[in-house]
């Protein structure tokens, strides 16, 4: 048989109909009410369920601790682990009383993942620091690694990383680095992209090189001026490097931009293609008067033949 310890203080403030069994106690009524009635408005605030084990040790509380609160504690009052607070928030696994809805502290544990089940060292969840500065924990741990964890605090990058090692960084002005602890751009990777197209946005296009050339003019780059292959000849000696295209020393020390270099490089294709068609017209007029001169030295040395025979 059971020991109640609590029964006489029960029955006391029962005030309705009621059937008791032994070895169990049965409490019947349409809507029963349990009153657990202090005998004054003066000292503590403690009206709950003590639970006890055979010897007298306590073992689980049930009740409040407070006049707002209402906690589950283990052992007595003092030891809680679940708390509810007269606002509505819940604290799991802390003894302070929660800030938020719910609260949950050293993070969630998931019974199952995949259908696998985990032991409870793998938590999944979040964690907010009891001092409520704004640190937020994500993270899936096993075997003392953290598998995926996502953290920040107010106004710092958001991490996210693999067994304990970052992998890549959201800073508070919105930029993103892969391998990059420092982004300086909207994305900053350090390593090997690998995709299967890379799209970039050009405000002024090369073909600028075009329109000035054959109409005078551009609405893309009005100040465009083509060089002059001596003008190119003479800078290229001097610098070791195209104009208008970064040396190996600026691509070094600051990167490429791959849209800046593609427009630059096919600035320079139409360029080699207006140099090749100006040689071009170039050639065709030599010709044209090489073929010119061939006609006169062969009138001519016609005109020699006929003078010789007619001498003999």
């Amino acid at each position: 048989m059971k020991k109640v310890f609590f029964l006489a203080g029960l029955l006391s403030a029962i005030s309705l109909s009621a059937q008791i069994t032994e070895p169990e106690i049965t409490i019947s009524n349409y809507s029963p009410t349990l009153l657990l009635k202090r005998n004054t408005d003066i000292g503590g605030y403690i009206q709950g369920v003590q639970s006890q084990l055979q010897d007298g040790t306590n073992n689980w509380y049930f009740g409040n601790d407070g006049p707002d609160y209402w906690v589950v504690a283990k052992g007595d009052y003092t030891g809680r682990k679940l708390v509810i607070t007269s606002e509505g928030n819940v604290g799991v696994g802390s003894p302070n009383l929660p800030s938020y809805r719910l609260q949950a502290n050293d993070g969630m544990v998931a019974a199952k993942i995949n259908n696998t089940a985990i032991s409870p060292d793998n938590k999944v969840g979040f964690t907010i620091n009891d001092t409520g500065t704004g640190i937020f924990d994500l993270s899936y741990a096993k075997d003392g690694l953290d598998i995926v964890k996502i953290n920040t605090m107010v106004n710092k990058p958001i991490s996210i990383g693999t067994n304990n090692i970052e992998r890549m960084r959201i800073t508070a002005n919105g930029n993103v680095g892969i391998g990059s602890k420092n982004p300086d751009a909207l994305l900053s990777v350090k390593g090997l992209i690998h995709a299967n197209e890379v799209k970039v946005d050009l405000a002024v296009p090369a073909d600028y090189v075009f329109q000035k050339y054959y109409t005078g003019n551009s609405a893309l780059k009005p100040e465009y001026k083509m060089p002059t292959l001596d003008e190119v000849e003479k800078f290229t000696k001097e610098n070791n490097h195209l104009p208008n295209v970064p040396s190996a020393k600026e691509i070094q020390t600051k990167g490429l931009n791959v849209g800046e270099m593609s427009n630059l490089l096919l600035q320079k294709i139409e360029e080699l293609t207006l140099y090749t068609i100006e040689q071009n017209k170039a050639l065709k007029e030599q010709n044209k008067a090489i073929q010119e001169q061939n006609e006169i030295i062969k009138e001519q040395q016609k005109r020699i033949e006929k003078l010789e025979n007619s001498n003999k």
